[in-house]
């Protein structure tokens, strides 16, 4: 939460702010009360039945390849 409400500028090398979509570019300036409600929120959608066991994390591919 804290990236996208400080402004989710790019942190790699390879990945240029123009590639960000403008809307996610300036801060969000929510309080820490809000971005806890929206974790909260975001934790209820999640239904721990569907999750596979054992837990699969692929990342193979970065999106900004400059």
């Amino acid at each position: 939460m804290s990236f996208y409400n400080d402004g989710a500028f790019p942190r790699h090398p390879q990945c240029d702010t123009p590639d960000l979509d403008p809307a996610l570019r300036d801060p969000l300036n929510l309080t820490t009360q809000e971005m806890q409600d929206i974790i909260a929120f975001m934790k209820s959608l999640t239904d721990p039945g569907t999750a596979p066991f054992p837990p699969v994390f692929r990342v193979d591919w970065f999106p900004c390849s400059g």
